[in-house]
């Protein structure tokens, strides 16, 4: 009766090996440290890239945005087209 238990596993775990589709295979392949120090500037100078990218473009967004609104409010007849306080002026401010 011991014997038969350990079987029956043997015999559930073959069938289930057996029915299993074949396990991927992974390729590694090894680089010099002076391929892997460019690869790693690369990456950093991309990534760098990428960030300055984003935010000019969310930089000129809002300065089209300012000059489209105030040359509305401009030709509206709106005497103050000052939209935004200054940068200074936000520095300056206090709170109350």
């Amino acid at each position: 009766m011991n014997i038969l238990l350990p079987l029956t596993l043997l015999a559930g775990i073959s069938g289930q090996a057996m029915a299993a589709p074949e396990m991927e295979t992974l390729t590694v392949t090894y680089r010099s440290p002076l391929d892997y120090a460019l690869y790693q500037q690369t990456t950093e100078t991309i990534s760098f890239f990428r960030l300055e990218l984003a935010q000019d473009i969310l930089a000129q967004s809002r300065a089209s945005s300012r000059a489209m609104a105030s040359h509305y409010l401009s030709h509206n007849g709106v005497a103050d087209t000052r939209l935004y306080p200054s940068q200074s002026d936000w520095l300056t401010a206090r709170r109350n």
